[in-house]
């Protein structure tokens, strides 16, 4: 095994341990530990990142920013006799309710994949806004990701919802879709308060040999909804893999590294940082984007870009590095990710996601969901790409 590889595999298992549930937290103990947005597992993330920074001689800082954070006190269904822990979609207004609704009546019960993009999800939402029910029931879609609870990213965080969508395993689609058929009733209990409170982002800034030119921005998520070790994992170690580059050979222009929270909440954190750090969308030299999933194990990467030319020097560092096959948002259209607010302000971007079988699932860890060799090429593909590009 190779020094790199040696070193990715103690950057993810340590990653897969960070998790952490708050003990006086009774809704959590019904799910494996998280790393959400303002969580024990996030603060962890943060001081983990921070120390391996400070280890290279770096002076980090974490920005805080107001966050107004969900806390779940209580949230399942009933079905008959059965109680089935549920999960809230996070946009989700302040309630407390407890009632009981005939399902595909007052209540309805629909498959819901992890995409937001996905159709399924689309139809959630759109119930959703429509307003005529008393409330949704959304089955996590095992045609999408293997079979538990996937949760759906909160996009409407700022104005959050009155009608309370709850999302429960696809283990359970079977008794559903009975109740269902027969329009049983079902229980249905949520009781959810927002607490002010504040987020993190993680930050670092490398000067480089030309002091006065346009900074690059490297920029990756750090928040997810489970552990997320796939998901999360392929950003993280490029991101930190740079920072080491850079620390020990210094790149032309300056870089300012950002690791993100928010991701999950309509991308709080990247928001933050754009209103801290005005005109650096167009005024940066470009944005650097290690985006979700690209390390997943039997995963595709998915490729973005501002311009036809940076998507071209992509290909190329990850050819040359034996990565191939990777499909591209084409060239003008809206990216996903945070790559999506530098391409909403005009700004030069190159970015990286990909798919995943555990996206947004509990059993995302390391090393079931994690494809090593294939992280070690994206490592040296981006290291290759920042060394001719920045």
């Amino acid at each position: 095994m190779s020094d790199l590889n040696k070193s990715l595999e103690a950057d993810m298992s340590c990653w897969d341990q960070l998790t952490k549930t708050d003990p006086a937290d009774t809704f959590a103990a019904d799910f494996p530990p998280h790393r959400r947005t303002g969580s024990p597992g996030d603060r962890a993330t943060d001081q983990w990142l921070v120390g391996e920074l400070n280890s290279l001689g770096l002076s980090p800082t974490v920005p805080e920013y107001p966050f107004n954070q969900p806390n779940i006190r209580s949230s399942w269904i009933e079905v008959g006799t059965e109680r089935i822990p549920a999960v809230p979609m996070y946009d989700t207004a302040d309630m407390q309710v407890d009632f009981s609704a005939r399902a595909g009546e007052d209540l309805l019960i629909l498959p819901c994949a992890p995409q937001n993009q996905h159709p399924s999800t689309k139809a959630v939402l759109k119930a959703r806004s429509q307003g005529h029910v008393k409330a949704i029931i959304a089955m996590s879609s095992a045609e999408t990701v293997a079979p538990g609870l996937a949760l759906v990213n909160s996009e409407s965080f700022k104005t959050p919802v009155h009608l309370p969508v709850l999302q429960v395993s696809s283990e359970n689609s079977h008794m559903l879709r009975s109740a269902l058929e027969k329009q049983a009733p079902i229980r249905c209990h949520l009781h959810i308060e927002r607490e002010q409170t504040v987020a993190t982002n993680v930050e670092v800034r490398i000067a480089g040999e030309k002091p006065d030119a346009a900074p690059w921005i490297v920029m990756t998520p750090k928040s997810s909804w489970w552990t997320s070790t796939a998901e999360r994992i392929g950003g993280i170690v490029v991101w930190l893999a740079l920072a080491r580059t850079f620390s020990q050979r210094p790149p032309q222009h300056p870089v300012v590294f950002t690791a993100n929270s928010g991701h999950e909440l309509s991308h709080l954190g990247m928001e933050h940082f754009l209103k801290t750090n005005t005109g650096w969308v167009a005024g940066a030299a470009g944005w650097l984007h290690l985006g979700a999933n690209f390390a997943a194990r039997g995963g595709r990467a998915h490729l973005q870009a501002s311009a036809q030319a940076d998507l071209d020097v992509l290909v190329t560092a990850l050819a040359e590095n034996g990565i191939h096959d990777c499909t591209h948002t084409p060239i003008g259209k809206r990216p996903l990710g945070e790559a999506r607010n530098v391409h909403d302000q005009a700004g030069r971007y190159i970015s990286i996601v990909g798919s995943n079988e555990w996206f947004h699932h509990p059993d995302d860890r390391h090393p079931k969901s994690v494809d090593t060799e294939q992280t070690v090429r994206f490592v040296r593909a981006f290291v290759d790409l920042a060394r001719a590009l920045i």
